[in-house]
């Protein structure tokens, strides 16, 4: 609230406001604003923002948000199939699983199928049998080591096994991959 009315705003990652980046309207004696966009232009880390007013006379408000942290990435994976080894004569193998991320790795998902993953949605695309992640049996993780059974198709052939990681806030990252023959 202004006894002039805010006639601009913006939102800057200065506490001071640049001189060119405002937003103008009519003046407004009891601002409220619910919202506008903001681009967080620099990626993954913390950000500390302003909400800055000002009025008809030039005087200038500040108000400061809380420090937030922007993660839209996924963990770090790695996939290891029977300890490496070239050849199986097992259609069931051991998957050797590990991760890290600093908001936990909570979900895995592991596939023979070559799947496509829109990165900008977060989310896969144009998929005939649905990915189903599962939970680690340990949770709130930030690096996690994990094994699990895997069963191959009976065909034999170079087999490519696919990890998918999950963290705790829904970023998915991979796909890491393994080869082994099944013989």
């Amino acid at each position: 609230t202004d006894g002039t009315g805010v006639t601009d705003y913006m939102i800057s990652e200065s506490k001071q406001p640049s001189s060119d980046a405002w937003t103008s309207q009519s003046p407004v004696l009891n601002f409220s604003q619910t919202s506008f966009p903001h681009y967080l232009i620099f990626g993954d880390r913390e950000y500390k923002l302003y909400m800055h007013f000002r009025d008809e006379v030039g005087h200038v408000t500040t108000k400061d948000f809380p420090p937030f942290k922007l993660d839209t990435t996924g963990p770090l994976g790695s996939l290891v199939i029977n300890n490496q080894d070239n050849l199986t004569n097992s259609i069931v193998v051991q998957a050797s699983i590990s991760g890290n991320d600093p908001h936990d790795v909570q979900e895995y998902f592991l596939t023979d199928l070559e799947y496509e993953f829109n990165r900008d949605l977060n989310q896969f695309i144009n998929f005939k049998i649905k990915p189903v992640f599962l939970k680690f049996p340990t949770q709130n993780q930030d690096v996690i080591s994990f094994s699990s059974p895997f069963t191959l198709s009976p065909s034999q052939g170079k087999k490519t096994i696919y990890l998918w990681l999950k963290d705790g806030l829904g970023n998915i990252s991979g796909p890491f991959s393994d080869v082994i023959e099944l013989d």
